[in-house]
């Protein structure tokens, strides 16, 4: 009987792991995709609105 619980406990500590990395990882490529968008935003700021000051 101990046994089966220790198993199910390593077993509950490897999902909560596994899904703890996945969720790591998406926050990370959501963050990496959010950095990139500000980036591209704030360049397209810098290219277009001097001249849309000027006019």
């Amino acid at each position: 009987m101990g046994a089966i619980v220790f198993t199910m406990l390593i077993a509950l500590f490897a999902v909560g792991l596994v899904v703890g990395l996945v969720v790591l990882a998406a926050f990370a490529v959501a963050g990496a995709k959010a950095a990139t968008l500000a980036q591209d935003g704030g360049t397209w700021v810098l290219e277009h609105w001097p001249r849309r000051a000027k006019h």
